[in-house]
């Protein structure tokens, strides 16, 4: 049926039933609004998605019979380089903008990107480097977990089990297990298992 396209594409289930969307499990929610710990068990189903989520519009029938626009302003086009931003890009030297406020400010200056916060974007990028996995992250990774608002490490840290759980990477475990022992914040601690081999085998948080 047409009209339940959305609660069948929805990536998390947000949908609880025709007109029903539950915030508590919308992508655009956690990523745009929400400044806390994005539950455990809805960070998978995330993907890639740092802000935002149109899945619903896209497979949307009503939204499809509208005809494709191009806006009279130039300043309202689609920038294809903030659309899609690099994960990685913004951890490196030149241009850390996941890392510092200013950098952050200025590369995302006018942007619809700021309303999340630079600690609410760096902590969804971590999610979507935990769910990317790849052993090419660890770097970011190591950053992150020092980063001075403790909801960005949790996510680190649980990305950074991801990455653990899939590669051998001794380098990384040391690292991980040590930033564990010196964190201040429990919710970062129980984020990830001492041994962050088994990632998924800790408590919602």
């Amino acid at each position: 049926m047409d009209a339940a396209r959305c609660l069948v594409a929805c990536p998390t289930a947000a949908f609880v039933g025709a007109y029903d969307l539950d915030p508590q499990r919308c992508i655009s929610y956690w990523t745009i609004e929400s400044r806390s710990i994005i539950p455990r068990a809805l960070r998978p189903r995330f993907g890639n998605r740092i802000f935002g989520c149109d899945i619903c519009q896209e497979v949307c029938p009503y939204n499809r019979r509208l005809p494709e626009r191009t806006p009279w302003l130039a300043g309202l086009h689609a920038h294809p380089a903030r659309v899609a931003p690099p994960l990685l890009e913004g951890f490196e030297p030149a241009r850390p903008y996941w890392l510092d406020q200013a950098a952050f400010s200025a590369h995302f200056a006018r942007s619809p990107i700021k309303r999340a916060k630079r600690a609410g974007m760096l902590r969804n990028v971590c999610v979507a480097l935990g769910n990317w996995a790849d052993a090419a992250i660890v770097p970011a990774l190591t950053q992150a977990l020092h980063d001075p608002e403790p909801v960005v490490r949790v996510h680190a840290a649980w990305a950074a089990g991801r990455v653990l759980a899939k590669w051998t990477h001794a380098p990384a475990a040391a690292w991980l297990s040590a930033a564990l022992d010196r964190e201040p914040d429990a919710r970062a601690t129980s984020s990830t298992l001492r041994s962050p081999a088994f990632p998924e085998n800790t408590r919602d948080e």
